[in-house]
């Protein structure tokens, strides 16, 4: 994932808390590409907790959310040859 968020807290002037890590499991989770019940279901709440709280972590871009769906695609996808 994207490793110590520290860095990242004090160039945004931002304090650390305990939930930090938490937000920053949902917004990775969302980035990669996982469905939001998956990440509620891993972070133990229901669906409509998860949104509440964390879906401004979701892409509201489409090409980017296209690219991550695509790029998931072609890493798992089997070419078979021509069988004869």
């Amino acid at each position: 994932m994207s490793g110590s968020i520290a860095p990242e807290a004090d160039r945004d002037k931002q304090q650390l808390t305990p939930y930090s890590s938490r937000h920053r499991y949902s917004a990775d989770g969302h980035r990669l590409g996982l469905q939001p019940k998956q990440l509620s279901d891993a972070r133990g709440h229901s669906l409509e907790v998860h949104m509440g709280s964390y879906a401004r972590f979701m892409t509201r871009n489409l090409t980017d959310a296209f690219d991550v769906v695509n790029s998931n695609i072609m890493s798992t996808t089997i070419l078979v040859g021509n069988v004869s």
